[in-house]
């Protein structure tokens, strides 16, 4: 009896200290704490993929663009969001360091639990240091105004990436301790492709030329002004939405007077404007161009990448396609106008070039 009571207690006594080890809190390296000593984890560090961004959709046509000025690639500050389905569970703070055209992204590593089909997402948002992500709690909450923010090196820049937990995932690698994987050696890279919140509008080149029948054979042309009008100042951080419907003039750039301009030869009047996503048809973006033809002033103005139709200065072929009409983000639109002096009248007409907004010149490092 006295052996059989004696065993009972050495097993209750291995149970006890079976249970108190399977109920011990262990706290990590970040002050987390582990509730199950089993657990896997993962340290993610992340970069913001400059060199491969997010396709646009259509076609790029017409001439090349310039690439990207210095000022556009400039990255004056980086958040990343963490979310899993679509709750924030961070909002982590880079560093940004530049040297000549190469910008550093640092620090923004996060060190998470690991399981086999976990899902998160990571949204790097660049350039928005004014815009306040406290108290955000979801996806939708980060849907916050942006205004202003249109000078190149300012420009928004967002995108995201869903990272897959997994052997098959883009986070393969897992440790049994949260001190073991918060190692620099076993930290995985995590790229986030990025795109430009706002559009850029170039006024690319101005010509004219003088038709066989016109009654003038040497007229002097010269460009007086161009801008861009109807710019959207306004914006969403997330969508889309042209926030500011009335309307506000872009940037007034005047020309010199060009007395000189050649029959057929073109200029390059240097006109470049940023304009957040306007689709509003009544107050589209449009191009205002002022100009004399033997000192009788025209002003014209021309709606940027508007839909295919007939108008009043002729046929337009839309080559993004339906549904991409007028200003949105991410693209560059390149106009070029052609004014044709034919017997005693100047007709016009414009070219609207749309490609994807060109970022495989961006060189960063993190």
């Amino acid at each position: 009896m006295k052996i059989k009571n004696i065993l009972f207690a050495i097993c209750f006594m291995f149970a006890a200290v079976s249970c108190s080890m399977d109920d011990e809190n262990v706290m990590d390296d970040m002050g987390k704490e582990i509730t199950n000593a089993s657990e896997q984890y993962s340290l993610i560090n992340f970069g913001i993929d400059l060199n491969n961004p997010q396709t646009k959709s259509g076609t790029a046509v017409g001439n090349d663009t310039q690439g990207l000025s210095d000022d556009e690639k400039k990255i004056n500050s980086c958040r990343i969001v963490i979310l899993e389905n679509n709750k924030i569970l961070d909002i982590l703070t880079g560093t940004t360091t530049q040297a000549g055209d190469v910008y550093k992204v640092g620090n923004i590593k996060f060190l998470t639990k690991y399981w086999e089909g976990r899902k998160l997402t990571a949204m790097a948002i660049i350039n928005a240091e004014g815009v306040d992500l406290s108290g955000c709690v979801d996806r939708d909450d980060l849907d916050k105004p942006v205004q202003d923010l249109l000078e190149a090196d300012k420009l928004v820049k967002i995108g995201e990436k869903v990272i897959t937990f997994g052997p098959q995932g883009n986070v393969s690698q897992h440790y049994p301790s949260a001190i073991e994987a918060a190692n620099d050696a076993n930290v995985q890279t995590i790229n986030i492709p990025v795109h430009h919140l706002a559009a850029r509008l170039e006024f690319a080149n101005f010509k004219y030329t003088v038709d066989e029948n016109s009654l003038i054979k040497n007229p002097s042309v010269k460009l007086l002004s161009a801008r861009f009008v109807n710019v959207n100042k306004k914006s969403l951080l997330l969508s889309e939405e042209a926030r500011d419907k009335s309307g506000i003039d872009g940037k007034v750039t005047s020309t010199s007077c060009m007395t000189s301009l050649e029959n057929g030869v073109a200029i390059q009047p240097g006109l470049r404007s940023y304009s957040y996503a306007n689709t509003n048809s009544d107050k589209a973006v449009a191009l205002e161009v002022v100009f004399s033809v033997d000192g009788r002033n025209y002003t014209k103005q021309y709606v940027v990448n508007r839909p295919t139709g007939s108008y009043a200065d002729g046929d337009f072929t839309n080559s993004v396609g339906k549904g991409n009409e007028y200003v949105r983000a991410g693209y560059i639109y390149r106009l070029t106008v052609n004014i044709t002096v034919s017997k005693d009248w100047v007709k016009s007409s414009i070219n609207c070039y749309t490609n994807d907004w060109i970022h495989n010149e961006w060189n960063v490092e993190f």
